[in-house]
């Protein structure tokens, strides 16, 4: 059962994936969830799967190949995207709430602090592309 859903931002992405006419910055680690603790509650309960629609990389391809989308030049893009895939589907990273102290109404998630988990979250955020990539967070059924 689907619990929650979210557009990945540009904000959320590693640099090199960063949209031409997006946000200037590097990214965050976080990741802004919704103004409901509730569904922050619910998501940094267990670890997450990363798991990627079989059609993924097919339905961004046009997108991947397209330089000018995107804020830096990486001939490499594509290629890098799909090993980045392969690396990490079906592998689990540790949620932790991360929320800011400015803004107490906005929910954020991040990684849990350990190496590891960290680096795959990081890797994670290499294969998103902001305002294209849905997120969807299940329960185990």
């Amino acid at each position: 059962m689907r619990i929650h859903f979210c557009q990945v931002s540009d904000s959320f992405v590693k640099g090199i994936n960063k949209l031409a006419h997006g946000k200037n910055g590097h990214g965050e680690r976080r990741l802004y969830i919704s103004a409901s603790h509730d569904i922050q509650r619910r998501l940094v309960a267990k670890k997450w799967k990363l798991d990627f629609d079989v059609n993924y990389v097919k339905e961004i391809e046009h997108f991947l190949d397209d330089p000018t989308k995107f804020v830096k030049v990486r001939p490499t893009r594509k290629a890098q995207f799909i090993k980045n895939i392969r690396q990490i589907h079906h592998a689990h990273v540790i949620p932790l709430k991360q929320d800011g102290d400015d803004d107490v109404r906005r929910k954020y998630i991040g990684p849990h602090k350990e190496k590891n988990n960290m680096d795959l979250w990081d890797k994670w955020r290499e294969t998103l592309i902001p305002t294209i990539t849905t997120l969807e967070f299940h329960e185990d059924e």
